[in-house]
């Protein structure tokens, strides 16, 4: 089961790129509607692989539901927000959850590093785009 980190288990004492491991665990969690323990995932099947199976082509396809249906309309200030913008973000913030839980320790992506591809990603969502005029109310 993803939630375990295999380090933990060998004995070995609590680490930062364990602290990463479990903060992309949840990252996974708050995009995916699904906990690791969800009756879905099986000794085969853990939500890591589940998500790593769809991205990032088919990222939809993990992405809650109830997300999906909220950021449909999404609009920052008087611009909407592309679906494709919106698709790249999903991408970018899954990326991190599965950088972050890669099974390695060694390997596994940084805090610092996860936050500025967050950061990344939320900066791109929001940027306004060239053909974009804000409306500007005249009282």
């Amino acid at each position: 089961m993803d939630v375990f980190i295999a380090e933990y288990g060998l004995g070995l004492k609590a680490t930062t790129s364990g602290d990463v491991y479990s903060y992309g665990v949840v990252l996974l969690e708050l995009f995916t509607g699904k906990s690791p323990t969800h009756e879905i995932f099986s000794r085969d099947l853990s939500l890591i692989k589940w998500v790593k199976s769809a991205f990032p082509a088919n990222i939809e396809e993990v992405v809650d539901p109830e997300l999906l249906l909220s950021i449909k309309d999404f609009h920052h200030g008087a611009q909407f927000e592309s679906p494709e913008k919106q698709h790249e973000c999903l991408i970018a913030i899954l990326g991190v959850g599965l950088s972050c839980t890669v099974e390695s320790p060694d390997q596994r992506i940084t805090m610092r590093d996860s936050l500025h591809k967050l950061k990344k990603a939320r900066d791109t969502l929001l940027k306004p785009t060239l053909d974009h005029k804000p409306c500007l109310d005249s009282a």
